[in-house]
């Protein structure tokens, strides 16, 4: 099931953005020392913040576990909110549990949240960053008609390697 995450959402949500950044530490800009360094109460608020905006949301899959249903897969779109910019927005936060990958529910929760942000009214572009590096998630938004518009050489460095990031739109 997919569905948007709602303020009663954040301990799971909390917990996944967690174990996001240790499992792929090398996919997103934030480490673990950066999540660690902020209170439970100020990611709670930038939640809040996030999901108050009217057109933000952040997508969550679920899954049947032991203990119920379990959020195991994750995205988000915000919309710039300047006036000259507002035909435009961000996917960011994609993340899928390794063991749910190979599905097709990843492919389904990006579909969900290009096809939910494409509704909101004037948007006409979604943009991305993906690590070059990650050829499968690459193939996925190239496949869903997204573009590089560029390529930034050393966009992070971590361990004391570089990694380039490309990023990428789609228009409609």
């Amino acid at each position: 099931m997919i569905r948007p995450l709602t303020i009663s959402d954040f301990v799971p949500y909390h917990a996944l953005r967690r174990q996001a950044l240790a499992s792929d530490p090398f996919s997103f800009h934030t480490t673990m020392a950066d999540w660690n360094g902020r209170t439970l109460a100020e990611h709670e608020r930038r939640f809040r913040y996030t999901l108050n905006q009217p057109d933000n949301f952040i997508l969550g899959a679920w899954a049947e576990a032991e203990k119920g249903k379990q959020l195991v897969g994750m995205t988000a779109f915000e919309r710039y909110q300047r006036e000259r910019i507002r035909h435009k927005g961000y996917i960011w936060g994609v993340y899928l549990v390794p063991e749910q990958r190979g599905r097709g529910l990843g492919s389904k929760l990006f579909d969900t949240a290009v096809q939910m942000a494409q509704e909101f009214a004037g948007l006409r572009q979604i943009q991305l960053t993906v690590m070059a590096h990650n050829d499968h998630a690459l193939r996925l938004y190239q496949s869903r008609g997204f573009q590089i518009f560029g390529h930034e050489k050393a966009a992070m460095i971590a361990n004391g390697r570089v990694y380039d990031e490309l990023h990428m739109q789609l228009l409609f």
